[in-house]
């Protein structure tokens, strides 16, 4: 059985479901919430689909090419970033399948990740885990084909993975202006039986489907999505993973056996790592002392306690290269999507390191494990790229 469910924009709109056999509902109704769902549906589905409204997504076609799914993200950022003219990190990006034409490029949604986490968050806790997350205006494309979907008050369109959602009757001239200026040439409508019809350009080949109202709507849904799979949303961070709070279920005693277990070891283990640290004091004053009976004349230093002792007294300015060069080490040992392509030292600007990245956020990361030292970060603002099509950033560290 299948079970798909179209939402509001929040958990407490209605919300319209209907199960599936084959490709045929069997059951659907309307509920007031998210939280009447489960109340509404009998029994298990073998998979569950959620559409969520289509007018909190951005789609877009990119045609840069990339030579793996990392590189397509970035680009995809970069793509996004100069249409939105805004920052892109509080954004969830999803690809879409490729094109059968390399000219059309590749479908990239964009969504607000706080919200759809929340979403995600809410349908797990109410017993209904997403396996496709989607949205109605990625549910209504075929590829190759252009589809508009027209209610009383809204409009949605997809041209073959590129389209948007929004209010009527400004949709109405949006719609119009695109289509105009696309060369489409047929055009599948589906018109509500409320719904006013759309003036469309007379060059355009129209086919119109009627459903009498909203309640057949569910339906459609489920016939069209038989034959048209649409991008899953579940990728990267939302990357549907396993139900553990179901599947560990039937092994909580076990679990807890095996909880009391670690928590043995862990303090086996905890009472060995003082022993052993007891050990490790009593072999340095051995190593002291033969040390002192071999060279009785040569003085023991502690070379950490000198080196901090003068840069309390602000001298020796010449080992602040080493202790930046040791902590730009430490940070970037924690990140593995950072190189160190140069370094060099200026007594007016620090240390100077030129990084290699592929991924902005890399970068980021490894910022703020260096701020984490107590460093001063600041970052160049010119980038440049290197033959394997990387980027190559510089960051000025100072102590202070």
């Amino acid at each position: 059985m299948r079970l798909i469910l179209i939402t509001g924009d929040t958990i407490d709109d209605p919300l319209s479901w209907v199960e599936t056999a084959g490709d045929k509902p069997v059951a659907g109704g309307v509920v007031a919430s998210l939280a009447g769902l489960a109340e509404a549906v009998e029994g298990d589905a073998d998979e569950i689909v959620v559409i969520l409204p289509g007018e909190r997504f951005a789609i877009r076609r990119l045609t840069t090419p990339a030579r793996n799914q990392r590189q397509l993200l970035q680009a995809a950022r970069f793509l996004l970033e100069d249409e939105l003219a805004g920052p892109v990190e509080s954004l969830h990006i999803s690809l879409g399948a490729d094109a059968a034409d390399s000219a059309m490029g590749r479908p990239i949604i964009a969504v607000d990740e706080a919200w759809v986490a929340g979403w995600l968050e809410a349908l797990r806790e109410a017993g209904f885990p997403p396996d496709i997350l989607t949205a109605d205006i990625l549910a209504l494309g075929v590829s190759g084909q252009s589809i508009m979907l027209v209610e009383k008050d809204r409009l949605r369109l997809n041209m073959d993975g590129e389209g948007f959602v929004t209010d009527r009757p400004l949709a109405d001239e949006l719609a119009t202006e695109i289509l105009s200026s696309s060369g489409i040439q047929k055009l599948g409508v589906i018109r509500l039986g409320d719904a006013v019809p759309v003036k469309l350009p007379e060059d355009i080949a129209v086919q119109e489907i009627t459903l009498p109202d909203a309640r057949h709507l569910p339906a459609f849904m489920v016939g069209h999505m038989v034959d048209n799979q649409p991008v899953n949303l579940l990728q990267g961070t939302l990357e549907r993973g396993l139900d553990w709070r179901a599947a560990l279920k039937p092994w909580r005693y076990a679990a807890g056996l095996a909880a009391a277990c670690l928590a043995l070891w862990l303090v086996t283990v905890g009472i060995e790592a003082m022993q052993l640290h007891d050990s490790a004091q009593d072999l340095q004053r051995q190593a002291q002392a033969e040390f002192a009976a071999t060279w009785p004349d040569l003085p023991q230093r502690n070379i950490a306690n000198q080196a901090r002792q003068l840069a309390a007294e602000g001298g020796a300015s010449e080992t602040w290269f080493l202790e930046l060069s040791s902590v730009l080490a430490n940070a970037m040992e924690e990140r593995s999507g950072v190189q160190l392509a140069a370094v060099t030292y200026d007594a007016t600007e620090g240390l100077v390191a030129d990084i290699r990245f592929l991924d902005t956020e890399e970068l980021d990361r490894l910022k703020q494990s260096l701020s984490a030292y107590g460093i001063v970060v600041e970052e160049g603002r010119n980038l440049s790229r290197d033959s394997d099509n990387a980027y190559i950033g510089k960051l000025y560290l100072r102590t202070s």
